[in-house]
C-alpha cells in the first residue's frame, strides 16, 4: 500500500512537471512567435528605408558603398566626405552642397560673359568645372606659345638693337673722326684761300700795273707808228706823184689799174684789218705783178 501511494505521486509529479514543460514551451513559443512577427515587420521597414536610401543597382556601382564596413565608416559618412571633398574641388568650401556649387559656377560663368576679357566666352556657357579648367589651361597654352614667341623676338629685336646701337656708336665715332677732319681740312683750306686770296690781289695788282704799262707803252708806240705812218703816207704821196709822173713818161707800158677796177672779182682776201687804222693788209704783193701806188 505504501509503494503504491508512493508510484502514485511519482507519476503525478512527473506529470505535473510535464505539463509544467509543456505550458512553458507552449508559452516561449507564443512569444517567440510574437517577436518574430514583430522583428519580421522591424526588417521589412528597415529594409524599405534602406531601399529608399539605396538601390541594388546603386549598391552595386557606387565603390563608395562598397568601403562601408559595419563597424566602420558608414554610407552616409563616405558619401557626406566624397561630397565634401568634390566640393572643395568645385568651389574650394568643404560646405556647399550642389545647389551653391551650381550657384558660384553660374556666377562665375556670368562674369566671364558679362566682363568680355575672354574671347569668345560662350564656349564657356553651362560647362562643367573640369572642361573650364581644361579650355583655361588650352588658352594659357596658347598664349605662352605666343608669348614665347614674342619673347624670342624681343629677344632677337633687342640683340639687333644693341648690334644696331654698336654700329651707330662706331659710324658716330667715323662721323666725329672724319668731322674733325673735314674740320681741320676746312680751316686749312680757309687758310691756303686765304693766302690765295693775298696772293692773288697782288699778282693782279701786278697785272694791272703790268696792264697799265703795256696800254702806255703801246699807246706810245701806236702814237709812234702813226707819226711814222704819216710820215709814210706823205713820203707815199710823193712817190705816187713821182710814179704818175712816171707813169706818164712810160705810157701804157707801165702796168696800171684798169678802169673799173672795183667792179672786178676780187683776186685775194684780207688778212688784218687795225681798228682805226686806214691801212689794210691783203695776201696780195709783188708776186701777183701788184706795184706801189696801186689802188
Amino acid at each position: 500500500m505504501a509503494r503504491q501511494t508512493q508510484g502514485l505521486n511519482a507519476t503525478t509529479v512527473s506529470m505535473i512537471i510535464f505539463v509544467t514543460l509543456w505550458l512553458a514551451s507552449t508559452i516561449l513559443l507564443v512569444f517567440l512567435y510574437t517577436g518574430q512577427e514583430a522583428l519580421v515587420e522591424e526588417a521589412k521597414r528597415a529594409n524599405a528605408s534602406y531601399r529608399r536610401a539605396i538601390s541594388p543597382a546603386e549598391e552595386k556601382s557606387i565603390s563608395v558603398v562598397k568601403s562601408a564596413q559595419e563597424n566602420g565608416p558608414t554610407v552616409a559618412g563616405l558619401l557626406e566626405e566624397a561630397r565634401s571633398q568634390t566640393a572643395a574641388l568645385a568651389t574650394g568650401a568643404t560646405t556647399d552642397d550642389a545647389a551653391e556649387v551650381r550657384r558660384k559656377r553660374d556666377q562665375a560663368l556670368l562674369a566671364i560673359q558679362t566682363d568680355g576679357l575672354v574671347p569668345k566666352p560662350d564656349t564657356y556657357a553651362d560647362i562643367s568645372y573640369h572642361d573650364a579648367l581644361n579650355r583655361v589651361y588650352e588658352s594659357f597654352r596658347a598664349e605662352r606659345e605666343l608669348r614665347k614667341t614674342a619673347e624670342d623676338r624681343a629677344a632677337q629685336l633687342e640683340t639687333q638693337v644693341t648690334q644696331l646701337v654698336a654700329a651707330s656708336a662706331q659710324q658716330k665715332d667715323d662721323f666725329e673722326k672724319r668731322a674733325k677732319e673735314a674740320t681741320q681740312q676746312l680751316a686749312q683750306c680757309e687758310t691756303d684761300r686765304a693766302a690765295y686770296r693775298a696772293e692773288r690781289d697782288k699778282n693782279v695788282e701786278k697785272l694791272e700795273r703790268e696792264f697799265e704799262d703795256n696800254r702806255k707803252r703801246t699807246d706810245e708806240e701806236v702814237k709812234n707808228e702813226r707819226t711814222s705812218r704819216q710820215a709814210a703816207e706823205a713820203k707815199a704821196t710823193e712817190l705816187q706823184k713821182r710814179l704818175a709822173v712816171q707813169q706818164e713818161r712810160l705810157g701804157e707800158l707801165t702796168i696800171g689799174p684798169e678802169k673799173l677796177g672795183t667792179a672786178r672779182q676780187p683776186d685775194g682776201r684780207i688778212l688784218t684789218a687795225v681798228p682805226g687804222d686806214d691801212a689794210v693788209y691783203i695776201n696780195l704783193g709783188k708776186s701777183q705783178g701788184l706795184v706801189l701806188g696801186l689802188t
